[in-house]
């Protein structure tokens, strides 16, 4: 008799728990469809005008707003770097970069890339990290920061040799808030 009772309270137990379990995968699942999921945007034009596109952006729907954003530049289909919110650089978090964006350089299968690169002016301020065995640059700027501009017009030109006419796009992602906890 206590077998049979002991049996039927661990069914009960064992019940009880994956009603709740189902319960919490349900509330889950209904936070996560209030997720707000964009698709990427499209901007082509010539690379000062991306440029200036790209300050606008980050002032107007990225920074200043508090928002993650993920913006890759675009030449010919090949993702050249991309520019993402610092918090979301791994090595940058830090409450304080709440303002800062991050851009990356991937010189991954690029050795000649890699030697006009370290002797670019700019790549004294890069940091070099490798991951996976590749290579890879990053640098934090304000946001709202001249030489922001000035490095990325001088990696355009310089290292990928891109005139002022030629013709770009930049593909830019919304990530949504930022939440920062204090």
């Amino acid at each position: 008799m206590i077998g049979i009772i002991i049996v039927v309270v661990l069914v009960l137990v064992s019940t009880l728990i994956v009603v709740n379990n189902q319960r919490y995968q349900k509330k889950q699942i209904k936070q996560l469809s209030n997720i707000e999921i964009k698709e990427p945007f499209f901007k082509k034009g010539t690379k000062d005008e991306l440029l200036a596109r790209f300050s606008n952006l980050l002032k107007e729907e990225f920074v200043v707003p508090k928002r993650l954003f993920l913006v890759n530049f675009i030449k010919d289909k090949e993702i050249l770097f991309q520019c993402v919110h610092a918090l979301q650089d791994p090595l940058g978090l830090d409450p304080d970069l709440e303002n800062d964006v991050t851009v990356f350089l991937n010189l991954k299968d690029h050795t000649e890339k890699d030697q006009l690169f370290q002797a670019m002016e700019a790549k004294n301020s890069f940091r070099k990290d490798i991951v996976k065995d590749e290579p890879y640059y990053s640098k934090n700027y304000k946001f709202d920061s001249e030489i922001l501009l000035t490095d990325l017009s001088e990696i355009l030109s310089n290292l990928y040799h891109i005139n002022d006419s030629d013709a770009l796009e930049i593909e830019y992602y919304d990530q949504g808030p930022i939440y920062i906890n204090n």
